[in-house]
């Protein structure tokens, strides 16, 4: 069923771009799938809910980073997309067993108003005189500080247009409304991916997101004056392909773009060597892209799962947590699947 808004827009305006109806589908304030609380989660499962073994090993890379000369006045945190609140909420019960002294200040950026109800409510037992929490709506808002920056699956769900090459020629696969249907057309369009149109073959799709990378981009002005670390684990390949990425999630199956809108979650592959371009231009040094696994081992979720079960006697808690630990760190789960980037403004040396 197509929401009447939607139909309305793609009407009146005869067709929209594809990031439009991505943009109208998640966030719309009406019937946008991360307006409704009830669906978050229905379609899938990050890692940070997946065990708390994902947010101790973030919390030990802070750890590490607050220890060394570059980074020892790091103690403010600002994540991005907190969904729930789980990752936060992990991430400050690990600190606080390490360090109850220490005063952490934490950022939290939302867009959905109902999720943020929801992390305060979540968040709520967890404040003390150590741990101040705000939420804010806009990266400028950032103190003029050197901030620890986090997000887990936040950039794959930014909405994003693709073009696709014909002939030598460029047309923009824009979202209609005909014959009581939604779908694709291709319009001709002007418009260059860094002058990289010769290089593509016929039926080659580029995907970009100017609303991703205008966000990104803020994040690295901020490490580029104030200092800091930028974490980010997301969903895709090493390299990106030229085809389409985009995908429709409905009740944890996959489905067509335009079945189910408002209804199902929608998500892309990330371009990390973009993003590793964009960096340059702010003077920041990369690591990465590296397989989750790969981070999650080099900061203790061997030790830290060794730890837990020794404390454990209930045969059934012990297989719960190594299957927690076997989806988070298998090359067939999200260990391979899920890639982490780094970025600092100053160089760090990691054994990966």
């Amino acid at each position: 069923m197509i929401p009447k808004e939607l139909k309305k827009k793609l009407i009146k305006k005869n067709g929209i771009s594809l990031s439009e109806y991505i943009d109208f589908c998640l966030y719309d304030k009406n019937v946008g799938y991360y307006e409704n609380i009830s669906r978050i989660g229905d379609d899938f499962i990050t890692s940070p809910e997946v065990s708390q073994l994902f947010g101790e090993c973030i919390s030990v890379f802070f750890l590490y980073l607050s220890n060394l000369n570059s980074f020892q006045d790091l103690n403010r945190i600002a994540e991005f997309g907190p969904g729930n609140g789980t990752l936060i909420s992990d991430i400050i019960r690990s600190l606080n067993s390490y360090n109850k002294s220490k005063k952490i200040n934490i950022s939290l950026f939302e867009k959905s108003k109902n999720l943020i109800k929801n992390q305060k409510k979540n968040l709520s037992n967890l404040i003390n005189p150590n741990i101040e929490i705000t939420w804010l709506n806009k990266i400028e808002s950032l103190d003029k500080h050197s901030y620890f920056m986090v997000c887990n699956e936040l950039f794959d769900a930014f909405p994003i247009n693709q073009y696709i090459s014909r002939n030598n020629k460029l047309f923009e696969r824009r979202v209609v409304y005909k014959n009581k249907n939604i779908l694709f057309e291709e319009y001709p369009t002007s418009w260059k991916l860094l002058n990289k149109i010769n290089k593509l073959k016929d039926g080659d799709i580029i995907e970009h997101s100017s609303i991703m990378e205008k966000f990104i981009s803020k994040i690295f002005n901020h490490l580029k004056l104030y200092g800091g670390v930028f974490l980010l684990f997301d969903y895709g390949p090493y390299q990106k392909a030229n085809i389409s990425t985009v995908q429709a999630i409905f009740k944890k199956k996959k489905c067509n773009l335009f079945e189910y809108p408002s209804r199902a979650d929608i998500t892309h592959h990330i371009n990390f060597e973009r993003l590793k371009e964009i960096s340059k231009g702010y003077n920041l040094f990369s690591i990465g892209p590296i397989p989750q696994s790969k981070f999650l081992n080099m900061f203790g979720i061997n030790e830290r799962l060794d730890n837990i079960l020794t404390g454990l006697s209930s045969i059934k808690k012990k297989k719960k947590l190594e299957g927690e630990f076997f989806k988070l760190t298998s090359q067939t789960e999200m260990g391979e699947l899920f890639k982490c980037m780094i970025f600092t403004n100053k160089q760090i040396k990691l054994s990966i």
